[in-house]
């Protein structure tokens, strides 16, 4: 993602048909000539992934110019850069600036400032004037910047007002990978110190609540990070009869529970560590206030969840992990929202398509974060928030289907625990068995497992080709490999039967209305549906495009509405404008069944025939239902075998 400035350097080079000097450059936008190379840097590399046919080209003594392909790439390039001028909510520079000179300095005892100034690109006199800024922030929570001659900047102060400041100033929340990619917290730490917690607190009879379970997962996340990078309470405690309390006791046992010998903490630093967290157990109210996810958050997300739960029937009011999840992810979402920051998903369409029912809710999210925001998130941001439901969506299933798992691994088995808590928190409830062994051992009752796995490149003759590959340090793309391996209707049948020719359409239009118009009709007479299933697909189309690539859109109601699962298909003799820049000739109007969430596993079927090219291009060669059936039953033919 380009910076402010990097969008304004690639501007000055789109709107100009002559070399551009580094001094130029660094004398209009007040930084060094070190920081405009960087910046160059970065926007090739930014152009390379998004524009590969649109280069910069530098010449020494001349400078910097943008060389195109054909003057239609020149033309689109620069009107994408004009463009970008309608991004007006950009976060102040400085002000992220602050942030990551502040993390710098908490994450260093002692930091010099060129060490500051070459991490940030920026020029010795913007640092000084950021380091003002740095104090007046610091000031609020009683800490303040020191120097010391030959070993640079540091923070002094109380450590439990260093960690108010992190949660205050959501330091936390900078995500992507500007300061440390430690910092980024996934579902699965969550899950885990959730259980954890949960466990200790039912042991003790402690009465408690969402909030404080999830402002408990916080406070452990941080004072983790904080001891880890050797950021120990040090004050004294004054507290001489708060050992006999309960709460005591139960602060005790949960950091015992976290920090580990090998974490070298001394016994009084423990003790320190125990006692703050006490307070703040003894202090519920306040305890909430000094919270990474603030109540308004926090009434946001259960609101969410239940409009889901109403839409959907589909109940995560009681999920503490998908809660806290969506809460941290929240408030980096929304800044990059307001700044013009929203993320890029390479991984979107296959998201979408494989996760059909997480996706809808997803969107519905997102729809009631506009609502209440006024802020639009992109499609690509709704496939992160997928994500998150859909591993919530896996944890509800019930487990008489649970699953016997192999995995081919050139790992010790003492070495397999980061897959096996991948896997046992992924598939919650649904894996009975998870067995490891190494390639080279032989395996009794091969056909006992439902699915096979590898984390290496070997001869897989043996399984007959049956094995699918994963990553050593599994990740979300595995995920929905493993997914696709383990589940999926019974027959072919099955699938097939939900399309009908009295369901479909062949023939022109003029646009996306008049299709659509002529699919409820055929909806309609088939299911006698009442106006809400028109409804529920138009506030879809409203939501997020359902165009997805090769000529296909696939239009479909916001929640399941309908008794069954059907599909009604337009075959169109020509090209209709779908989106902009989108114009498709086949269109899926597909509604799954209500309450049943297994019958979102037909999307997966679906998409067998929607991502593949060769089938697309035999149906558009032959535009005929019978042609379209042999196509799909091909394409899911193995999947049954």
């Amino acid at each position: 993602m380009l910076s402010n400035r990097q969008f304004k350097i690639m501007q000055q080079l789109a709107n100009t048909n002559e070399y551009i000097s580094s001094a130029a450059l660094s004398e209009l936008f007040k930084v060094s000539s070190r920081s405009i190379k960087n910046d160059m840097q970065t926007i090739r590399l930014f152009l390379e992934s998004n524009y590969p046919n649109t280069h910069i080209q530098s010449v020494p003594s001349k400078g910097y110019i943008v060389i195109y392909d054909s003057k239609a790439e020149q033309d689109a390039f620069i009107n994408i850069c004009n463009d970008l001028q309608t991004l007006s909510h950009y976060e102040d520079e400085q002000l992220l600036r602050v942030k990551k000179i502040i993390l710098l300095l908490f994450d260093h005892t002692y930091i010099t400032k060129w060490k500051i100034i070459d991490r940030l690109y920026i020029s010795e006199s913007t640092f000084y004037s950021d380091l003002k800024e740095v104090e007046a922030v610091l000031s609020k929570y009683d800490l303040h910047v020191e120097q010391k001659k030959q070993f640079g900047y540091y923070i002094v102060g109380l450590e439990k007002d260093m960690r108010l400041c992190l949660i205050k100033e959501n330091l936390y929340t900078l995500e992507e990978h500007e300061i440390n990619q430690d910092r980024t917290v996934n579902i699965q730490n969550i899950a885990r110190i959730s259980e954890i917690l949960s466990n200790i607190l039912l042991e003790n009879e402690y009465r408690t609540s969402d909030t404080l379970l999830e402002n408990l997962v916080v406070h452990i996340l941080i004072t983790l990070s904080r001891i880890r990078s050797g950021n120990m309470i040090m004050e004294p405690s004054n507290y001489p009869d708060i050992k006999q309390l309960k709460e005591y006791a139960i602060a005790k046992q949960i950091l015992e529970a976290f920090i580990v010998s090998s974490e070298h903490l001394q016994a009084a630093h423990l003790e320190n560590e125990i006692i703050h967290l006490t307070t703040n157990l003894l202090g519920k109210s306040e305890y909430n206030k000094n919270t990474l996810i603030s109540k308004e958050t926090n009434e946001f997300i259960q609101y969410t969840l239940e409009c889901i739960l109403e839409k959907f029937a589909v109940d995560f009011t009681n999920d503490v992990d998908l809660k806290i999840s969506l809460s941290m992810h929240l408030v980096p979402l929304l800044h990059r929202i307001r700044y013009g920051m929203q993320q890029k998903s390479k991984m979107a369409r296959e998201i979408k398509v494989s996760f059909p029912l997480a996706t809808d809710i997803a969107s519905y999210f997102a729809h009631l974060l506009q609502n209440h925001y006024d802020l639009v998130v992109s499609d690509d941001e709704i496939t992160f928030l997928s994500l998150y439901f859909n591993y919530s969506l896996d944890n509800l299933k019930v487990g008489e289907d649970a699953k016997n798992i192999l995995i081919i691994t050139t790992l010790r088995q003492s070495e397999t625990i980061l897959i096996r808590q991948k896997f046992m928190h992924w598939f919650k409830n649904q894996i009975q068995n998870l067995v490891f062994i190494r390639p080279n051992e032989a395996v009794e009752h091969l056909m006992d497992f439902d699915a096979i796995f590898t984390t290496d490149d070997f001869d897989d003759d043996a399984y007959s080709g049956a094995v699918v590959k994963i990553n050593l340090f599994p990740n979300d793309e595995d995920y929905i490999r493993i997914n696709h391996a383990l589940y999926g209707f019974t027959s072919a049948n099955a699938v097939l039967s939900k399309f009908r020719n009295e369901l479909v359409y062949i023939g022109k239009a003029k646009s996306k209305d008049e299709v659509l118009q002529k699919l409820f009709h055929l909806a309609e007479k088939t299911f006698h549906l009442d106006d809400s299933f028109r409804q529920s697909v138009m506030d879809r189309e409203s939501v997020g495009n359902t165009y997805y690539g090769s000529k296909i859109s696939m239009p479909h109601p916001l929640a399941p509405t309908t008794d069954e699962t059907f599909v009604a298909m337009a075959l169109l003799e020509n090209e209709i404008e779908w989106g902009e820049n989108q114009n498709v000739q086949i269109i899926f109007m597909v509604s799954t069944e209500k309450n049943n969430p297994r019958a979102f596993q037909f999307w997966h079927y679906l998409s067998l025939f929607v991502s593949n090219d060769t089938y697309v291009k035999q149906l558009l060669e032959n535009l005929t239902y019978q042609n379209f059936m042999r196509l799909l039953n091909e394409a899911i033919a193995s999947e049954f075998k």
